[in-house]
């Protein structure tokens, strides 16, 4: 008998149209069904609905809306059903692409075979326990979520410690509150862990918590967590070698001194018998050869000492000091003259 101008710009009908055909052609293959649900209610309640269904529009495309009527008399006391439609369009949407999410994460979380990805509900009882996470600690999901908290993936004695220092500060949170404290007072930190593997086994993991807010306000906790095993056992290889190459160190710069000590007590020994003769046979100042044994005696001393600066600078990482090139050049060309000599 009548539709208001809302009804007919969404199936894009003229009322004239409508009115004409009847609402069949709204429902098509539904309009049947839908009618044997309704007249039930109609008959017992004057009322029906909600019901779910597709509308078809003139141009054959369908949108979803949910149908409600109810049963009114007009002046003439004639009964006449009134139906109020809803399209549901946008939230048919919004829960599509709710969906989508929804499966994305799944899809994400069941992939993350590597990562260890844990979450309680405000309850603190396990309600997320992905594939990675039952790869590195044993358990099956079934065998956790719904029924412990994760305070059974820890060692005891972290926990203990952590309620400890948080009795300190006045703080009530126990269990895996307490090694989330962090997170809980919106100072969240990747920490290293000590997870606890089904067979008992302690498992080291770079672990990160963050809280899970609800609408309600209320929230769980998600816990992330990378195996660092490898890790630490480099890490201990490098600390070894660390420790080793420090004590070759320490032995090579012990060696240094030593050679270092001999040579200079060798060379301030010919040093002094040379001061002797130069006092007892002053001529020999003006010998060539004297003098090349001379300037031969001082090279040593600075070769000695350069010996004691290179070991200082390469173990000790000593900072470096500027020198005079050409006075270095000069000295070695006056070491070498001898051989230059020779060789002509």
């Amino acid at each position: 008998l009548d539709a208001n101008a809302k009804l007919l710009e969404s199936i894009g009908l003229e009322k004239e149209e409508l009115l004409a055909t009847g609402p069949e052609q709204c429902f098509s293959k539904n309009y049947t069904k839908l009618w044997e649900q309704a007249e039930p209610s109609i008959s017992k309640d004057r009322r029906f609905g909600p019901l779910t269904l597709r509308y078809f529009r003139k141009d054959g495309s369908t949108f979803p809306a949910i149908v409600r009527g109810v049963v009114v008399e007009d002046n003439n006391g004639q009964e006449l059903v009134w139906s109020f439609v809803q399209d549901v369009s946008e939230v048919d949407e919004a829960k599509r692409k709710l969906q989508e999410t929804y499966d994305r994460l799944q899809a994400v979380l069941r992939a993350s075979t590597q990562v260890c990805v844990v979450a309680t509900n405000k309850d603190g009882v396990i309600d997320l326990f992905n594939p990675g996470a039952e790869n590195l600690l044993g358990y099956r999901a079934e065998e956790l979520l719904g029924k412990h908290g994760p305070e059974l993936l820890f060692d005891s004695r972290d926990i203990a410690q952590e309620e400890q220092a948080l009795e300190a500060i006045g703080s009530p949170w126990k269990g895996f509150k307490a090694l989330a404290f962090g997170a809980l007072v919106g100072k969240p930190k990747v920490r290293e862990w000590q997870l606890r593997h089904q067979s008992g086994a302690s498992i080291p993991v770079l672990m990160s918590v963050a809280p899970i807010k609800e609408p309600s306000g209320e929230h769980g906790l998600l816990a992330v967590a990378l195996d660092i095993t490898e890790l630490k056992k480099v890490e201990t290889e490098l600390k070894t070698m660390l420790e080793i190459s420090q004590k070759q160190n320490e032995r090579l710069n012990n060696f240094a001194h030593i050679v270092s000590h001999n040579l200079k007590s060798h060379s301030a020994g010919i040093s002094g018998v040379l001061s002797f003769l130069e006092e007892e046979l002053p001529y020999l100042k003006q010998n060539e050869l004297y003098a090349l044994i001379s300037k031969a005696i001082k090279s040593m001393n600075q070769t000695v000492t350069d010996l004691g600066d290179v070991v200082k600078y390469n173990i000790n990482n000593q900072p470096f000091s500027y020198i005079f090139v050409r006075g270095v050049v000069e000295n070695n060309l006056e070491s070498l003259a001898p051989l230059l000599l020779e060789s002509n």
